[in-house]
């Protein structure tokens, strides 16, 4: 039965999938639906923000580490050389220069 042969005299079209009983549980579907959707999301959300957390923290500690082992390691100037100021750092081999002439670094 198409829906031209369903037309009630009000013109109506009597075979739509929400007319009559069939509208409830369709309402009901999708609100079980609805809150399925929702009820998942909120556990993906928290499980994406425990991760990004650890991720800080992680970093954060790494970040820490590094300036503990700052502390620990000082660097002196045994030579005495860095208090001279006509003092600069020793060349660069040619092919060192030649690379980085190549990737544009110099």
């Amino acid at each position: 039965m198409s829906c031209y042969q369903g037309l009630t005299s009000a013109g109506d079209c009597a075979c739509l999938p929400v007319a009559g009983e069939g509208a409830s549980l369709f309402i009901i579907g999708a609100v079980i639906t609805l809150v399925l959707f929702v009820f998942f999301g909120l556990i993906y959300s928290i499980l994406v923000a425990t991760i990004a957390g650890q991720r800080i923290w992680q970093r954060h500690y790494h970040i820490l580490a590094k300036m503990m082992l700052t502390k620990e390691y000082v660097v002196e100037d045994v030579d005495g050389l860095a208090t001279d100021s006509n003092w600069s750092p020793p060349p660069l081999p040619p092919e060192h220069v030649e690379q980085l002439k190549a990737l544009g670094l110099l």
